[in-house]
């Protein structure tokens, strides 16, 4: 599920592998189902609204592949191509990078890459062996990461240590 000022995009089914993805004006109007049936989730709306970010499945490798669609136009570009399992992908606040986690179950990292699928992508740390970005900073300086059960604010630029912002006994996300 995600919201712009103008339109919500949601899945018909539970998060993170929804089957016909769907949008609809604020007002309940223009609803748009996706017709393919694709494996996939973690929708994403871009923040003016016109993209959507998701990560879809490859059926031929059984993987998930970050993806960015034109709303307006109905084209997509594949932002990653790894048999890594790229998933989690979250927008910068200016719309033109999207962070996402990568990797393996057992070797996951945080990456960054152009939302237009061009550039080299920036490899960043986990915190912990398992962690999933969750939102940008406003300046694009720090990546909101959950991981192992806390929240961590992770450097985009500097390479400086994770730090924890939640690290209680009890577990916090997001």
């Amino acid at each position: 599920l995600s919201a712009s000022p103008d339109l919500l995009a949601f899945s018909a089914v539970h998060v993170p592998w929804g089957v016909h993805p769907a949008a609809v004006d604020l007002d309940g109007n223009n609803l748009r189902l996706w017709p393919d049936a694709e494996l996939g989730g973690w929708l994403r709306l871009s923040p003016d609204g016109r993209q959507l970010l998701r990560a879809i499945v490859d059926p031929l490798r059984g993987n998930p592949d970050i993806w960015v669609e034109d709303l307006a136009r109905g084209t997509r570009v594949r932002v990653t191509t790894s048999r890594d399992f790229d998933v989690s992908p979250v927008w910068s606040t200016d719309g033109r990078r999207i962070a996402f986690r990568t990797g393996t179950v057992l070797k996951a990292h945080l990456a960054l890459a152009a939302a237009d699928g061009t550039g080299t992508q920036a490899v960043l740390p986990c915190p912990q062996l398992a962690c999933e970005p969750t939102d940008w900073s406003p300046d694009g300086r720090l990546l909101a990461v959950n991981a192992s059960g806390d929240v961590w604010a992770v450097s985009t630029e500097t390479g400086a240590a994770p730090m924890p912002l939640l690290a209680e006994s009890f577990v916090e996300r997001d």
